[in-house]
């Protein structure tokens, strides 16, 4: 869908092969993405492509017979798939990661290539058939979009500046862990002063009013707003404001959340491991303690905010921009169809 971090991936790749003289055709199940899509069947593997770029995240009944029996050059773009252990057995996000769990080896056997968003995704494939094309490829976002909106002032959840602002950003789940910020913000309340917590993203998950619950046992009071999901507008004025980004995630494939706030010069204090100490490095302020070493670790940072703002920046122009992601992305293409301008491809 737009919007999220597959759904952006898979809008970067296609727009990145128009301009480059492909031709794009989208297949997808179940989607709300804003451009024409194609259904997506087994049929797929009879369809004239010249490469298949298949987005695995989470499982997808009939994509191994595709890649059993199409003959096209096919490439895996590996996204993670979040441990079962962050869903409730039986559910339909632990019955889709389990079944995206048991299909990765065999898709992986019939793929030319995987690409991983990050080291720690390529990494979790283990051993890999011999032949096969590997390669780190961060996911196309949409932060140069996100720079653009000027601030919305309407919103006064996001725009209050009495008080430092800490901001999470993401969907409110277990394993982004927002708990973790919620006591880091309030051990930091009673030992270093006031610092206010704003968790934007999608809230509908039961797990919301569990870290609702937290706030307000620990007093946090209106020093806490769980914004919901926020507008690009308003998103875009979080950054602005906000004085730290944490970044408490337990399973983390990427972090696009993490590579907004180095755009916008948002210091960052991060959980060590998963993909966050490969996004985060040179950047983050690492702390895998509890919450009054998130609260010291929050304090060093803001001690010299100038100096992590400035490392942020630099690595998201090195690393993380769309041009540097669009070259790439694009270099790899040409090693599966060296001499293919003009080609037939389906992200």
């Amino acid at each position: 869908m737009d919007d999220d971090g597959t759904g952006n991936d898979v809008l970067g790749m296609a727009d990145a092969l128009t301009a480059a003289g492909h031709r794009v055709v989208l297949y997808a199940g179940e989607h709300r993405l804003s451009r024409p899509v194609y259904a997506l069947t087994a049929r797929l593997a009879n369809d004239p492509l010249d490469l298949l770029i298949y987005h695995h995240s989470c499982g997808c009944g009939f994509i191994s017979e595709v890649f059993e029996t199409a003959r096209y050059p096919k490439a895996v773009k590996y996204h993670n798939i979040t441990p079962l252990e962050f869903f409730p057995e039986g559910s339909s996000a632990y019955r889709s990661c389990a079944i995206g769990m048991t299909q990765t080896a065999g898709l992986l056997a019939d793929a030319d290539a995987v690409w991983a968003d990050s080291e720690f995704n390529l990494g979790e494939l283990g051993s890999l058939k011999p032949g096969i094309i590997s390669e780190v490829i961060p996911p196309f976002h949409r932060v140069e979009e996100l720079l653009s909106h000027p601030p919305d002032l309407t919103v006064a959840s996001v725009t209050d500046l009495s008080v430092p602002t800490a901001v999470v950003v993401g969907r409110v789940v277990p394993n982004k862990d927002a708990l973790t910020a919620v006591a880091a913000v309030a051990d930091y309340n009673r030992r270093h002063g006031q610092l206010r917590l704003v968790v934007a993203g999608d809230a509908t998950h039961p797990y919301a009013a569990e870290v609702r619950a937290a706030a307000a046992r620990l007093g946090l009071g209106d020093r806490f707003v769980l914004a919901g999901k926020l507008t690009r507008p308003r998103l875009a004025t979080l950054y602005r404001m906000a004085d730290v980004f944490l970044a408490p995630s337990r399973h983390e494939g990427f972090c696009v959340p993490l590579v907004e706030a180095m755009a916008f010069g948002v210091p960052a204090v991060c959980r060590p491991g998963t993909a966050l100490s490969e996004t985060g490095a040179g950047v983050a302020r690492f702390c895998g303690g509890g919450p009054a070493e998130w609260s010291d670790a929050i304090r060093e940072v803001l001690s010299d905010p100038a100096t992590h703002a400035a490392a942020g920046r630099r690595k998201y122009a090195s690393h993380y921009h769309a041009d540097a992601i669009r070259a790439t992305f694009l270099a790899a293409v040409g090693r599966l169809l060296p001499d293919a301008g003009g080609s037939d491809v389906t992200p």
